[in-house]
């Protein structure tokens, strides 16, 4: 279990809660629960995936710097070598892509590309050095008044050149938790009725401070991380909306497709911050990795199964990819029968279930270090399925899968209660909080509820069915 700390973010003044286990966030609408989730998964990425998130940044500002000197070039004419160099460089970039899709073939040689790739010898250190000597030339040989526009992109490609040999771990979570605050808080993560600045803390069990930031003026700054330490939990799994699967086809068959490596059997996270620009980051992780569960025929085994064959039963069948729909089907038997339906004409209780289904298809995915995290899943689900819903979420936590569940349906709390008090493998790992609403301003307050009577956090659930029953007695 680990433990983290907000103050001042979003409407929260002072917030500490656990996740590891199986951890409970009620409360009522807009008092923080989808900002937490939101900040738990910005905090997660940003130490999984922050040096990725670098190399995609290094990779667009290189396309930039191209496009500017294209420009340049067309602007004030090619010189024979210049134009050498150009072909030089295209054909580079052709042999790197070139080389790369083949590799990408091989599943397992796929990390040793891109350990090649950004190492010193990182093929953008090549290219920009083809670039640069480009941009040289045309200084040498345009008229002195045009000498300043090349001067200054030369500039911007030395700048690009030297930050490619630096490596800092702390500007690097900077820029990726700052992509997240633009991505998935729209550049309003400070509290909006405080001058403060927002402050993160992250603890291990035995106290001590892995990792801490301050956010002001919706900017990233003073970040500490401790390198002794390690982050326990290496990815997290968040199912915002089933509603993300209507979206799938939509982006494999746009300019997007090749951000998500539909292109090939071997796909990858990379490139999913394109995609976050225009769908959020957490939309894009889930895209991303629903584009594996289209590639993978993996069956998990073991635990995971029973859980898959769960939810089979439950929906009364299940969804899988379709090569020639290009897109995901709900299939199941009727009369002897194997029959097909869109995704789109699903219902959408039935998704809910299988995005969990597809994610449980991929391998490594859905494992006792990553985090599966679920902001308010009985939206789109019948009282009955999420009591079924809550079953099968204690029976993941019982194998030692961390479960994060923000919810405000009575049904899906008090199921989760009952299920998890009545197991003995959690009697430790249940966390129990509520977000409250302050009466003097409009933020919120996180109570602990894991060792306090749950019934008043039942009665606040429930005031509006009580409200409801009086006014029909009436």
């Amino acid at each position: 279990m680990i433990t983290i700390k907000l103050k001042n973010a979003g409407l929260l003044e002072n917030a500490e809660f656990d996740i590891g286990g199986l951890t409970v966030m009620a409360g009522l609408n807009n008092t923080g629960k989808t900002f937490i989730s939101k900040t738990i998964f910005s905090l997660i990425k940003t130490v999984k995936d922050s040096e990725q998130y670098l190399r995609e940044s290094k990779e667009e500002e290189f396309e930039s710097l191209i496009s500017r000197t294209e420009r340049l070039s067309r602007m004030f004419g090619y010189s024979s070598l210049a134009q050498e160099l150009w072909e030089k460089l295209r054909e580079e970039r052709f042999e790197i892509r070139r080389n790369l899709k083949n590799e990408k073939d091989n599943s397992q040689q796929i990390l040793l590309v891109e350990e090649e790739l950004y190492s010193e010898e990182h093929y953008l250190s090549k290219l920009i050095k083809i670039l640069k000597e480009i941009c040289e030339i045309h200084f040498s040989q345009v008229l002195p008044e045009h000498k300043e526009r090349f001067s200054q992109q030369l500039i911007s490609i030395e700048k690009f050149e030297k930050g490619l040999q630096e490596n800092d771990s702390i500007e690097n979570y900077r820029k990726c938790f700052n992509n997240f605050i633009s991505t998935n808080f729209k550049r309003q993560f400070n509290n909006l009725f405080s001058d403060k600045a927002s402050i993160i803390e992250v603890i291990d069990e035995n106290k001590e401070e892995i990792l801490s930031l301050s956010v002001e003026n919706n900017k990233t700054n003073n970040i500490k991380i401790n390198q002794d330490l390690s982050f326990p939990i290496k990815e997290i799994n968040f199912l915002f909306s089933p509603i993300i699967l209507q979206f799938f086809k939509f982006v494999s068959l746009t300019s997007s497709r090749r951000y998500l490596g539909l292109s090939s059997p071997g796909a990858s996270y990379k490139k999913e911050y394109e995609i976050s620009k225009s769908l959020g980051a957490i939309n894009a992780d889930l895209l991303s990795k629903l584009t594996l569960s289209a590639a993978e025929t993996y069956s998990p085994e073991g635990k995971l199964s029973i859980i898959q064959e769960r939810i089979r039963a439950l929906i009364g069948g299940y969804l899988e990819y379709d090569d020639g729909e290009k897109d995901f089907v709900y299939r199941f038997e009727k009369d002897g029968k194997e029959v097909s339906v869109p995704v789109s004409n699903t219902a959408e209780g039935i998704k809910a279930f299988g995005v969990l289904q597809l994610l449980l298809g991929v391998e490594g995915l859905i494992d006792t270090n990553s985090l599966l995290l679920f902001d308010e899943p009985e939206v789109h689900l019948h009282p009955e399925w999420q009591v079924e819903l809550a079953k099968i979420l204690v029976k993941m936590a019982e194998m030692n899968i961390p479960i994060f569940i923000s919810s405000h349906s009575p049904y899906m709390l008090e199921a989760i209660f009952k299920y998890s008090k009545e197991s003995t493998l959690l009697q430790d790992k249940l966390r129990i909080y509520y977000l409250e609403k302050n009466t003097d301003n409009n933020n919120s307050t996180l109570k602990d509820f894991t060792k306090e009577d749950t019934f008043p956090l039942f009665e606040k659930m429930s005031d509006a069915m009580s409200s409801l029953i009086k006014d029909i007695d009436d």
